[in-house]
């Protein structure tokens, strides 16, 4: 499965030689519930492009589209399958609405007309892949917003909480303020808060809302 950061990354963001490994049962630590942290706000198990197939409730009556569990969607592949208890739809009657990626899945009539889906629980199968591509820049940014989550949360863990500098060895780091409002989590210091440069990342490539909304 691949992760967002790994332990190698997070040592070379603290600056901790390789062959130190004074720290590295507590940064492997933080490393999984970093990587985590991440797949849970995709819902993802894997950062490369997944096949998920999911059932859905539609517990409103007129409701035109649903947000997928998984994304973002992998545009090359998107949804495969769409299924009314058990049978098939036709393509035509699904698109994914804008921003295509954030998996927002709408319906319509052949005839292009707005379409009321069947309303109740667990009547709705959706196939799609979800994921990013090796090398996507999206990709790129949030591998990097792991390694510093995981830098800042090795600083500020247990007795070291609010630190704002260390040196240890042969390496220093030093944390930056908090800056109120600068994003998804971003706003003074302590255990839930996540840097600035985390929250820009991630406030523009996760959806405004929770899991499951």
């Amino acid at each position: 499965m691949a992760g967002f950061t790994t332990l190698a990354k997070v040592k070379e963001e603290l600056r901790i030689p390789a062959a130190d490994t004074t720290h590295d049962a507590r940064l492997t630590t933080i490393v999984a519930g970093v990587n985590a942290y991440f797949f849970g706000l995709f819902q993802l198990t894997d950062t490369d492009p997944t096949s998920y197939t999911e059932t859905y409730d539609v517990l409103d009556f007129g409701t035109e589209g649903f947000w997928l569990v998984q994304y973002p969607v992998v545009l090359a592949t998107g949804v495969t399958e769409v299924k009314f208890d058990g049978t098939v739809q036709d393509a035509d009657t699904y698109y994914l609405g804008r921003p295509r990626p954030m998996g927002l899945l709408c319906f319509k009539t052949s005839a292009g007309a707005p379409f009321s889906l069947p309303c109740g629980r667990q009547h709705i199968e959706v196939t799609h892949t979800a994921g990013w591509a090796a090398g996507d820049e999206n990709l790129v940014a949030l591998c990097g917003a792991a390694t510093i989550l995981a830098a800042y949360r090795f600083n500020t863990g247990g007795s070291k909480l609010g630190l704002d500098s260390e040196k240890i060895g042969q390496y220093s780091y030093k944390l930056a303020a908090g800056v109120a409002g600068a994003g998804v989590g971003a706003g003074g210091s302590g255990r839930g808060y996540l840097p600035p440069d985390v929250s820009l990342i991630l406030g523009g490539l996760i959806r405004p809302f929770a899991p499951g909304s």
